[in-house]
């Protein structure tokens, strides 16, 4: 994907849609992969495996995060409340 995407705002780059998880991919490499997604409320991704670590940054509401496998290693972040 070589394709340059431009907004003023990140959230303006994926829009919710009603009884839907909306996802976008913005950076696609061999080294890993950047997507946003707007979940509708209620909406989920299922249980699932990535070959790339995962973050997590939250735009707009709220969310609850089950992570089942955890691999620290020196200057990880993990946080919960």
């Amino acid at each position: 994907m070589n394709q340059e995407v431009k907004a003023d705002f990140v959230n303006d780059l994926v829009d919710y849609q009603e009884k839907s998880v909306v996802s976008r991919t913005i950076l696609k490499k061999d080294t890993g992969t950047i997507s946003l997604f707007a979940f509708s409320e209620g909406q989920a991704l299922s249980e699932h495996t990535a070959p790339f670590d995962a973050m997590v940054y939250i735009l707009d509401g709220k969310a609850e995060i089950t992570i089942t496998y955890f691999r620290s290693r020196p200057n990880d972040y993990y946080a919960s409340q």
